[in-house]
């Protein structure tokens, strides 16, 4: 935190003016992390708090929750895509009607609701292979069925990795929230 202070004092004092700022004393806790993420990922300390809670709820590492926002959506909150996928996860509505029945495609462009389900998903994923981070995030982006393969290969693999990076889960993995 007093790194984070110490960069917001230097930019402004060099009259570059940064899109938010911490306030100058906190309580301490997990809005201390919201605005530590906020600062790392470049966006407002609302969806990185939105973010951790999601992940916190769903039993996704923190990490991983926002290297996957950050892959599917560039942590915007109305994106979408061609195949259908809406908002921070990018979740389809088929896939979201799985995991809650009763969902409008409107509910998916609200934070909460897009983050919860889409990492709802992503840790149904892992689960279904036994907690391999690698292949559960592979069947995130090219379906459950094509990670079920003993080999991966192409864009599972890819997209796998750069949430993961090189090292795996197992860094990520011993993250905090």
């Amino acid at each position: 935190m007093r790194r984070l202070l110490f960069f917001v004092l230097v930019a402004t004092s060099l009259g570059a003016r940064p899109a938010f700022a911490p306030p100058l004393a906190r309580a301490g806790g997990f809005e201390d992390a919201a605005f530590v993420q906020a600062a790392r990922w470049h966006i407002a300390p609302s969806l990185a708090d939105e973010i951790l809670r999601a992940a916190r709820d769903e039993h996704m590492p923190a990490a991983i929750a926002f290297r996957l926002v950050r892959r599917e959506s560039g942590f915007r909150v109305r994106a979408h895509g061609r195949a259908g996928e809406i908002g921070l996860t990018q979740i389809k509505p088929a896939t979201a009607r799985l995991l809650a029945p009763d969902i409008t495609i409107a509910a998916l462009y609200r934070p909460r609701v897009n983050l919860h389900l889409g990492f709802r998903y992503a840790v149904r994923l892992v689960r279904r292979h036994h907690g391999d981070w690698y292949r559960g995030l592979a069947g995130y982006h090219v379906g459950p069925h094509a990670a079920d393969s003993t080999t991966l290969h192409g864009h599972g693999r890819a997209y796998a990795s750069s949430i993961l990076g090189n090292g795996g889960a197992a860094g990520l993995l011993a993250t905090r929230h």
